[in-house]
């Protein structure tokens, strides 16, 4: 198999957790790189693998925004009508089977492709409760509720085909000579004037990192597309509560965007051993002071052993 290049790149994810705690970073996009290679070392694959794990919460939104983009595209390419029994009974299925993937272990031989949950890999009976996992069920069904009976719809069902700009598509632009990833839920020119509305389904509680995520979306629209900031309109759809949210997209919000990105990569860069061949050393990602970050992190057994890890056991690991 041939080995691929790890080239520096940018992105919101990215970001959110160099500022969180830079040893996570470090394994998350360092440390991980070949570990889903049949003979990488030990560290590198758990870290691989660690990079994958989901949590209840993060596994909900997962849910929300893979049935919302399957009954958006279905509504764009075969105008079939999102429907909220449907996209509810999408959801017990993937909660079901999500459940068993994660219980049983099937991540061991395929995380990639097999859901890890935190509350299996390192939790205990508290962190699995009937009153956590109806908390994820009623998050993820009030979510989908939300929008099938929301004003996207509607909305949408009135567009033509060349009116969507992107469903969930990852794409990047450049950015003083460094790739920077966008992935906008929805983009779309709004059948009544035409202008870009570029839209971020959450199913969390509003942070103003939500706001900069979308105006990086502007930013790519900007440089992709060509479309001015004055014609772009951001939304942050809050599924959950059913509320929503206008962003700042203009001209000077894109440009305070840019210059935000750029001095995001000058920091992670500046902590490289070797910046052109994007290599990193350990030691210069220390692990945050404050260790109650620490609680909830997928990379804790690099941090501090495997020892009384559930999932650590079931993998077999020796770290």
């Amino acid at each position: 198999m041939a080995d691929f290049k790890n080239e520096f790149s940018w992105s919101p994810s990215r970001d959110r957790l160099f500022d969180r705690c830079l040893r996570a970073y470090y394994w998350r996009y360092y440390a991980h790189w070949n570990g889903w290679r049949r003979d990488a070392p030990e560290e590198a694959r758990v870290a691989y693998r660690l990079g994958k794990q989901d949590s209840f919460p993060t596994w909900g939104g997962t849910i929300v925004h893979d049935i919302v983009e399957v009954a958006m595209k279905n509504q764009r390419d075969f105008h079939q009508a999102i429907d909220v029994k449907v996209l509810h009974s999408q959801a017990k299925k993937r909660l079901r089977e999500g459940w068993v993937e994660s219980r049983d272990g099937q991540w061991v031989r395929d995380p990639k492709r097999k859901l890890s949950l935190w509350e299996h890999y390192y939790g205990g009976p508290d962190d699995r409760s009937k009153e956590r996992t109806q908390k994820v069920e009623d998050i993820v069904y009030t979510s989908l509720t939300h929008f099938a009976e929301g004003p996207f719809p509607a909305l949408l069902a009135r567009l033509d085909r060349s009116q969507y700009k992107s469903i969930e598509a990852l794409d990047s632009i450049q950015v003083d000579g460094n790739t920077v990833y966008v992935k906008p839920d929805l983009a779309f020119e709004n059948p009544d004037d035409g202008t870009l509305w570029l839209v971020d389904w959450k199913t969390g509680s509003p942070k103003e990192a939500d706001r900069f995520q979308v105006a990086t979306y502007a930013l790519y629209a900007r440089e992709k597309w060509g479309v001015d900031p004055s014609q772009a309109r951001g939304v942050l759809a809050y599924l959950y509560p059913g509320t929503q949210d206008v962003v700042d997209v203009s001209a000077e919000a894109v440009d305070a965007a840019a210059e935000q990105i750029r001095a995001s990569m000058k920091k992670m860069r500046a902590l490289l051993t070797d910046v052109e061949g994007n290599g990193a050393d350990r030691e210069d990602f220390p692990m945050v002071e404050d260790r109650d970050v620490c609680s909830w992190c997928n990379f804790k057994q690099l941090c501090f052993g495997s020892a009384g890890v559930p999932g650590a056991e079931v993998a077999g690991d020796t770290l």
